[in-house]
This record gives C-alpha cells, sequence and structure tokens, in this order.
C-alpha cells in the first residue's frame, strides 16, 4: 500500500472503540493496523497524510478520548485555538501530574502541526511527514505511556508497549 491505511478502507465495526477507561487499550488498534499495512519508503515521500489514515486517527482518537475522559474537556477539532485551549486549561491545574501535562503538550504539539500534516493549509511537505513520523508519534507515543502507567492504566499499557515497539522498528526499516 503505497499510501497509509485509512478507517475508511475497512468495515467500520473493526475500528469501533468501545468505552474502556480514561483511554480504551482498543484505540492503539489504529496503531497497530498501520505499523502492519504501511509501506513507509512510500509513506515518508508523501507531502502530506489523509486526515483518515490510521495514524492520523489514533492520534486524534486517543487525545479524544484522554480530553473527554481524563481531563473531562472534551477535545477540539485540532487547530492553534484549540492548542492554546490546552494550554489554558493546563495553567489552571498545576495539580496536574506531569505525566498528564507531557499528554497536554503533545496534543499541543498536535494541533500546531495538524493542518499542515494534511495540507489544508500551506503543507508542510515531506518535511512536516518526516518529523510526524520520527519526532512527534515517538514522543507521543512515549508520554500516553509514561501517563498510563503512572494512571495505572495497565490494560492500556500492556497494549502500548508493543504496538511503540513495532512502531520504532518500522522507523528502523
Amino acid at each position: 500500500m503505497s499510501r497509509g491505511s485509512s478507517a475508511r478502507d475497512v468495515r467500520p465495526w473493526r475500528y469501533a472503540v468501545p468505552d474502556e477507561g480514561p483511554v480504551s487499550p482498543a484505540v492503539v488498534g489504529f496503531l497497530e493496523d498501520y505499523i502492519a499495512e504501511v509501506d513507509m519508503a512510500d509513506a515518508l515521500e508523501q507531502t502530506e497524510m489523509d486526515a483518515d489514515e490510521l495514524l492520523v486517527v489514533f492520534c486524534r482518537e486517543a487525545f479524544n478520548q484522554f480530553f473527554s475522559n481524563v481531563l473531562l474537556r472534551p477535545m477540539q477539532a485540532p487547530s492553534s485555538l484549540a492548542a492554546e485551549m490546552a494550554n489554558l486549561l493546563a495553567r489552571e491545574h498545576p495539580e496536574w501530574s506531569p505525566q498528564r501535562r507531557r499528554v497536554v503538550r503533545q496534543y499541543q504539539h498536535f494541533c500546531k502541526m495538524y493542518w499542515d500534516l494534511v495540507g489544508e493549509f500551506y503543507g508542510g511537505g515531506t518535511d512536516t511527514v518526516r518529523r510526524f513520523h520520527f519526532e512527534f508519534v515517538p514522543a507521543m507515543l512515549d508520554d500516553l505511556v509514561l501517563w498510563a502507567a503512572q494512571a495505572r492504566e495497565a490494560e492500556l499499557v500492556a497494549r502500548l508497549i508493543p504496538a511503540q515497539l513495532a512502531y520504532a522498528r518500522l522507523l528502523k526499516g
């Protein structure tokens, strides 16, 4: 597959994410399927990604569940305004753990790169796609694992760590 696999390429029930815990372990299925189906050489030549590519959907859905179920603030569509709202929310809650703050910070980064990543504005080109793959996604996964471990979300950790390792192997080729 030359581009990353997308959620619309499969039966919708395959990606029905049940409401389990703050962030459902089932959301990791988007990442697992992306890893299994993507041709990384082709993916890295892209100048943009589809908004419904499984890796992008994984990020959006993980943040959506985190904001809705952990922070109790439904996530807005990724944008510079949403990034600023996340920043204000973090400022309002100095009691939050460092792990929780790191996930919020990753959401801010995602918001700032999202529209370039999906080619809706100027388009960041292959640089944005490479940064997304090699910098953003590994950092997001690190921070999600740390938060989930701190929050004692054992099932999520158990599903994230193998996917994280598989993604790292995919990047190394």
